[in-house]
């Protein structure tokens, strides 16, 4: 009788710590979304001040944490390149967002897990 109950208990445990790694992984997703979403805007404001700007004229750039010193004319094109490649990544993050939902809400209905909170911790016994 106390192993049946051990071995519910692990099952129990195993189910929560799966609903807890698809939790984590969604938080992730979207944090990583957040964050392409602020840097296109940021790129798109940076794009709209230097295209008004003498293509001769010196600007810096942030790559990696390394300040740079290039010209506007050079510039310019790679964060052209880089919004668009923003533009194409962040629908593909929305979809995978969504995938996310989507199986975790699975997982809860096939697990019968109801409403949980994301922080909910299995109680050891």
């Amino acid at each position: 009788m106390a192993t049946e109950q051990l071995t519910n208990l692990e099952k129990r445990q195993k189910v929560f710590l799966e609903y807890e790694k698809l939790v984590i992984e969604q938080k992730l997703i979207f944090e990583k979304l957040t964050d392409l979403e602020a840097d296109l805007a940021d790129h798109k404001n940076v794009i709209e001040k230097l295209s008004t700007m003498d293509p001769e004229r010196k600007c810096s750039r942030l790559i990696n944490c390394v300040l740079t010193e290039r010209k506007v004319k050079d510039v310019l094109p790679q964060l052209i390149a880089h919004v668009e490649f923003l533009e194409g990544t962040i629908p593909t993050m929305n979809c995978d967002l969504k995938q996310k939902s989507e199986a975790i809400s699975k997982y809860k209905q096939e697990h019968n897990l109801g409403t949980l909170p994301s922080s909910f911790q299995m109680p050891l016994v």
